[in-house]
């Protein structure tokens, strides 16, 4: 009968400076402890050389798989802007009244234009 190889535990301590590496790797991957740890450990040996690039592709394969996804949000790049001053964030839209034209704008000049003459409020 052929026994399959156990993986085996490791506990490391790290000084502060490695730590502090560590908890950056963490982060910045997504990774959980284990597999951040694991995945330092792959890197570390395979520049080495004690390890094959197949062996180390596959590991950081199996290594970098994040804990959760991150929900993209859009950067204030990608929201629309007050067509006014450029804050945000746009609230609503008007109209001028005598052209057509439409502009986005943010809370302050949707109220100061709600009453004014030329301007109407589309949404």
């Amino acid at each position: 009968m052929v026994r399959r190889f156990r993986e085996h535990g490791l506990m490391l301590f790290l000084d502060g400076e490695l730590y502090h590496a560590f908890s950056k790797l963490q982060a910045d991957k997504c990774l959980g402890r284990s597999f951040a740890g694991l995945r330092a450990f792959t890197e570390g040996i395979y520049r080495l050389g004690y390890i094959s690039e197949r062996s180390y592709q596959a590991h950081v394969e199996k290594y970098e798989v994040p804990l959760f996804e991150e929900e993209s949000k859009p950067s204030p790049k990608e929201l629309p802007k007050c067509d006014f001053c450029g804050k945000y964030p746009v609230v609503s839209v008007v109209k001028e009244k005598v052209l057509g034209i439409e502009k986005k704008c943010c809370g302050y000049h949707a109220e100061n234009l709600r009453a004014h003459p030329k301007w109407e409020k589309v949404s």
